[in-house]
């Protein structure tokens, strides 16, 4: 800062996202899945309270999916991209999300929307032993 005005700023740089990590060969869902090439030792604890903060300012993120979710130091996995993030029960009218990773008949933006699409990612992962949820 420079008499009070902001003169320059410094972002962090990470690796790569959990898409990346995971799913290194960039195969479709089911696929990535069924491969068995996905990484094992993602927690995603932090995003879990990531999503319970947000929830807590009455956010809802809208469009967790794993090429949103970045690791960080010692993979610890950081949400990103919040373009899709809305007020509790506003409309999803418009909103932008990656398909195959949220369900299509979600028209408002709920805490739901946020814990099946981490339930997703959890089935992708193997740490879950339920079908997918949503179509691919």
């Amino acid at each position: 800062m420079s008499d009070g005005r902001i003169t320059g700023i410094c972002l962090a740089t990470y690796r790569r996202t959990l898409t990346q990590a995971a799913n290194p060969n960039s195969y479709r869902k089911r696929k990535a899945r069924s491969s068995r090439r996905l990484a094992g030792n993602c927690s995603l604890e932090g995003v879990e309270s990531g999503i319970r903060h947000l929830h807590s300012l009455g956010l809802i993120r809208n469009d967790i999916n794993p090429s949103n979710i970045i690791l960080g130091d010692e993979d610890i996995p950081i949400i990103i991209d919040f373009g899709s993030c809305r007020r509790e029960g506003e409309s999803l009218n418009g909103v932008r999300r990656i398909y195959e990773w949220h369900d299509e008949k979600a028209s408002r933006s709920l805490p739901k929307n946020d814990h099946d699409a981490l339930e997703e990612i959890r089935i992708w992962l193997g740490d879950s032993p339920k079908d997918f949820q949503f179509s691919e």
